[in-house]
């Protein structure tokens, strides 16, 4: 039996110890450069989802042009990497990898947006069932939110003004 033109990858990407992803960084972009038909493939195979093979050869990409400390990098870890991957240059580099360093991702992710984050922040998960989301996502909707893609933005402020208008007396701050 002939092996498929992607398999030569799959020793390689099974060899691989752990979560370095600086490795798998590499493997994903490489793939990309040179089957770009058979990345989802690949990337199916290997029991990742495409949204981060995508962000790992985006990581491989950019710190594969620029001089960066691999430990250092490692120690920051991927998804902060992918943060500042979309604005990092040679001129900026040591200042993003400081701040990096610094910052939570969500922490992060807001000051590459130009916001400050807001110290005391808390994070809330919920497991919605779809009915739940549903009904979630029209009140997110009516009271400021937006969508995005798949998903919604400003869900905090929509939420917290929904609640005031259900007279919980919260302030939008």
């Amino acid at each position: 039996m002939k092996k498929k033109p992607w398999q030569q990858f799959d020793k390689y990407y099974t060899d691989l110890i752990g979560d370095e992803f600086l490795m798998k960084a590499r493997y994903f972009r490489k793939v990309q450069v040179e089957t770009p038909e058979q990345f989802d493939s690949i990337a199916k195979y290997c029991e990742v989802d495409r949204r981060t093979a995508f962000y790992w050869a985006e990581i491989g990409r950019v710190f594969g042009e620029l001089d960066v400390d691999e430990k250092r990098l490692s120690a920051i870890g991927w998804t902060k990497a992918q943060i500042i991957a979309k604005y990092i240059s040679q001129d900026n580099c040591e200042e993003l990898l400081t701040l990096a360093e610094a910052s939570s991702a969500h922490d992060l992710a807001l000051l590459m947006r130009g916001q400050k984050p807001v110290k005391g922040t808390r994070v809330v998960t919920l497991y919605l069932k779809p009915r739940q989301y549903k009904v979630f996502s029209k009140v997110i909707l009516a009271h400021g939110g937006s969508k995005n893609g798949n998903g919604l933005v400003n869900k905090e402020a929509a939420l917290t003004s929904a609640l005031s208008k259900l007279g919980y007396g919260m302030s939008m701050k």
